[in-house]
């Protein structure tokens, strides 16, 4: 139906679902397999890491008191878990996956914005990149699906 709608108002794809193109396939849900390899790299390289905290707990943590911070951020709880806590932690619940947000600074020359210079700590959470139930975050599928298919402007 989505498709439909953008295509009455107009859209054209160079490829895609309807059109083709050298992709196996354009619909996320058939690219687990991509999305599972990609975590198991991630994982080995530590740069995420299991949280089990439940919607209660993060919740109760956007809702805090901030001393003049604007954006709620995730405290990070789960991150420093030992091999011991997070087996047993395994017992109750399936964890999510969280990006391990490292605290160097990034520089980079956008094409439109010019220099640019981001304290990742500052600017980025460690974002869940798999949910507990198993369901890839939007936030991986769309950078991964992008590289995959050399998107490099929308």
């Amino acid at each position: 139906a989505l498709l439909d709608d953008l295509e009455w108002l107009g859209f054209e794809w160079d490829e895609g679902p309807r059109v083709g193109g050298p992709e196996v396939s354009y619909w996320q849900s058939e690219r687990q397999t991509y999305y599972a390899d990609i975590l198991e790299y991630l994982a080995l390289e530590k740069l995420i890491y299991p949280c089990f905290c439940n919607r209660a707990r993060l919740q109760s943590i956007a809702s805090a008191p901030h001393a003049g911070e604007v954006v709620h951020r995730y405290d990070g709880k789960c991150r420093h878990l030992c091999d011991f806590e997070i087996q047993d932690l395994r017992n109750s619940k399936e964890p999510s996956l969280r990006l391990a947000v490292n605290t160097c600074d990034l520089n980079f020359d956008d094409r439109w914005q010019g220099a640019q210079h981001i304290h990742l700590e500052c600017e980025l959470d460690d974002y869940v990149l798999r949910r507990g139930d198993g369901m890839y975050a939007y936030n991986l599928a769309v950078v991964l699906d992008d590289i995959a298919m050399g998107i490099t402007e929308v």
